[in-house]
């Protein structure tokens, strides 16, 4: 799912579904934290992990028989039901990823899209930012940490310096600067940010 995010490639169409998860129709890296989330153990509330049935099946669904009187048990459970943990977790477990997220609403005018452009050694790439209103994020290839936040002409989907119209300085990702919030505009076709931890 993420290297469909980062379009380094595909998923088959009967897997587009079951990718999914949270059923917004798109495949973003909310996705990916919920199946993150439910590998760790952490939460389920989108049914990750079911049997996802995909288009039209050819025959339809069996009824299941109802009986006719209701079953009780001729004898009590011999196991004691299940109790809760004395002691729950306070505090989800940390899912490691190398997202950047980013608040535009200083500056955005609402006719632009956002995008990243990182780079690591002589290798770059270009990402698509995902969100709307005050907030996108993109999630970072492993080992990148450079990048810039770009705003790109609304007009155009392809990421390129051609259809840049903004941008930041040269950022640094890390875990305690992975909030990148516009302030303003600087000097030429730069817009000034802060950098935080979300």
């Amino acid at each position: 799912m993420m290297r469909y995010i980062l379009g380094s490639a595909s998923i088959a169409e009967e897997n587009m579904i079951a990718a999914d998860v949270n059923n917004d129709n798109n495949i973003t890296i909310a996705d990916v934290v919920i199946v993150m989330r439910y590998l760790v153990g952490y939460t389920d509330n989108y049914n990750v992990g079911t049997e996802v049935t995909i288009g039209n099946p050819t025959e339809p669904p069996t009824t299941p028989t109802t009986p006719t009187t209701p079953t009780t048990p001729t004898t009590p459970p011999t196991q004691p039901p299940t109790q809760p943990p004395t002691n729950p977790p306070t505090e989800p477990p940390t899912v490691a990823s190398s997202i950047v997220y980013f608040n535009p609403s200083t500056i955005a005018t609402g006719d632009e899209r956002w995008a990243i452009y990182t780079w690591k050694g002589s290798s770059s790439t270009w990402l698509d930012m995902t969100g709307s209103g005050s907030l996108y994020q993109a999630a970072l290839p492993s080992g990148y940490t450079n990048f810039i936040v770009v705003r790109m002409n609304g007009a155009t989907t392809a990421n390129n310096w051609n259809n840049k119209w903004n941008q930041t300085d040269n950022l640094t990702y890390s875990a305690s600067k992975n909030y990148v919030k516009a302030t303003g505009w600087g000097s030429g076709d730069r817009f000034t940010v802060t950098q935080s931890a979300k």
